[in-house]
């Protein structure tokens, strides 16, 4: 059986799919021409050669920017953990959905 963002967001806690579907929404909706699909287990979404990954585990939701090692050197990150091109945002803290489309604006126009 194939594995859908749908499927994935379905099996999903609440508490982690509220803050991964409030930025695929809002991804989708400011990017029109991304192309959603799953990606190593996650939900994957590609614009222009560049990609933009997202996933809940454990007590976090953990976004990826392709291989851009400076994604995340926003401020609006700075109390999070990064690594890489991954943040770390826990799962009790707000999902900076503006900060998050800002930087994925970025790399996609890049």
């Amino acid at each position: 059986m194939e594995e859908t963002v749908d499927a994935y967001f379905g099996e999903l806690p609440t508490f982690h799919a509220e803050g991964l579907q409030a930025v695929r929404r809002s991804l989708l909706s400011g990017f029109p021409d991304a192309v959603e699909s799953m990606r190593l287990q996650m939900p994957t979404y590609d614009c222009g050669g560049e990609w933009f990954s997202m996933k809940a585990e454990d007590d976090e939701l953990i976004f990826y920017l392709g291989e851009n090692t400076d994604a995340w050197a926003d401020t609006a990150f700075e109390s999070y953990s990064r690594h890489k091109s991954a943040l770390h945002i826990p799962s009790e803290h707000p999902v900076p959905v503006e900060a998050i489309l800002s930087s994925v604006e970025r790399l996609f126009s890049s």
